[in-house]
């Protein structure tokens, strides 16, 4: 009830809109005020999880709606939960208005026979209403929806659209069916973004899924003193700054800035600048929440101690301590599109963290980890990991001037 655009699929929603109001005022008159608040609360929450609120409340409305992930549907799905219930109390006053006006005219019958014709007719008109739904039904979820969203014709035109130039910095959407909007970016067609190590200008690199250069990017409003990481949350990406073998930098810089489009060659980026509240540190691993966009620094130690730092006003402020084991220096990391999954790496493996509903990065990264079964020393001097959106894979790329691009995924 709560997406629009079925409204037109299934008429029949206006009158449940109109009757699920008119039992919100029914409560309202006999000073019932909870469900009003509770729908208050999942309407702010649909809103947070599409534009999220900024300050306080934005922490406060996050950390309701990340029980349900922070999406509109989930949250739709409890809210329609809530408004069937007032349906219900309109439904009923409404019945039940009438019969006693039908039992006045006729001035005869029980008590209890007039209540279960009042019952007779409640339960008719729920049935009348459902059965709106089936006709419409038949088609957008039989015909449509049930069939087989990508058939041999779909696998033809990927192919064919694969060939096309641009088709590897492009994710592809068509309209008509949810699903194949998804399978076109399940199918990497969307680039790996990557850049140099200390040394290098403030740019970027866009690679397709078998690492071969697509494209340059100059960052604007930027400058690169130790670029050591790069994060993205829906289609805005970072750069952290934060590099500092010698341990003389007690201030670093991300940089944020949308996606570049595809055939841009520069972007202007936003500086934030941070400083850390108990001195300098080396750090090579940057996150980022996609929930909630909190900024992440964890810092590198050959004694396998790391340091998990929160951005907040400007400051980086130690909110965990991570214990992997001596040679275990933080190199890279990253987290799945959906926030469940959380990737550290260091020269010789991955460790994986699985973030439970309602829960913070720092606080995820708490529990022992366990470890992905893959051997990342061979790689050579790997200090990059990027997560796919499900985090069930990922790509690494090591340092030097001819690198390869790997990919990681459970056989």
């Amino acid at each position: 009830m709560q997406h629009i655009r079925h409204l037109n699929d299934f008429s029949i929603q206006w009158v449940l809109i109109i009757l699920a109001a008119a039992g919100a005022i029914i409560l309202v008159v006999r000073r019932i005020w909870w469900p009003l608040a509770a729908w208050l609360l999942l309407m702010g929450a649909i809103v947070h999880s599409s534009a999220p609120f900024g300050g306080p409340l934005g922490k406060l409305t996050g950390l309701f709606s990340d029980l349900f992930y922070s999406d509109p549907r989930r949250l739709s799905a409890v809210v329609t939960l809530l408004l069937a219930g007032a349906v219900g109390i309109a439904v009923f006053t409404i019945v039940a208005a009438a019969v006693s006006g039908v039992r006045r005219l006729a001035d005869r019958g029980s008590s209890r026979a007039w209540q279960a014709v009042t019952a007779v007719v409640v339960a008719a008109v729920s049935i009348a209403t459902a059965g709106h739904y089936f006709p419409r039904h038949q088609f957008l979820f039989g015909e449509k929806y049930d069939s087989v969203i990508v058939n041999a014709k779909d696998l033809e035109a990927f192919a064919y659209l694969a060939t096309l130039p641009g088709a590897h910095d492009t994710v592809i959407g068509n309209a008509n069916t949810d699903g194949t909007a998804w399978m076109y970016a399940a199918a990497d067609l969307h680039p790996l973004w990557t850049h140099n190590d200390s040394g290098d200008g403030p740019r970027l690199f866009a690679l397709d899924r078998r690492g071969r250069l697509q494209r340059e990017v100059a960052v604007g409003n930027a400058e690169a003193v130790d670029w050591e990481d790069i994060a993205a949350r829906n289609r805005t990406l970072y750069v952290g700054d934060i590099g500092d073998n010698l341990a003389q930098r007690p201030n670093v810089t991300v940089y944020r800035f949308a996606e570049p489009p595809p055939g841009a060659t520069s972007v202007q980026a936003q500086r934030i600048d941070l400083r850390y509240t108990d001195g300098a540190h080396d750090a090579e691993t940057l996150l980022v929440d996609p929930r909630s966009g909190a900024i992440i620094v964890i810092t590198k130690d050959i004694g396998g101690v790391s340091g998990v730092y929160v951005a907040a006003d400007g400051r980086l402020r130690r909110r965990a301590t991570l214990r992997l084991g001596v040679g275990e220096a933080l190199t890279a990391g990253d987290v799945s599109g959906d926030g469940r999954t959380i990737v550290l790496r260091s020269y010789d493996r991955a460790f994986v963290y699985t973030r439970r509903p309602g829960e913070s990065l720092a606080h995820a990264l708490k529990r022992k980890p366990c470890t992905a079964g893959a051997d990342l020393l061979a790689e050579g001097q790997g200090e990059s990991l990027a997560l796919t959106r499900d985090g069930r894979a990922f790509y690494t790329v090591p340092e030097g001037p001819r690198p390869t691009l790997r990919s990681y995924a459970p056989t």
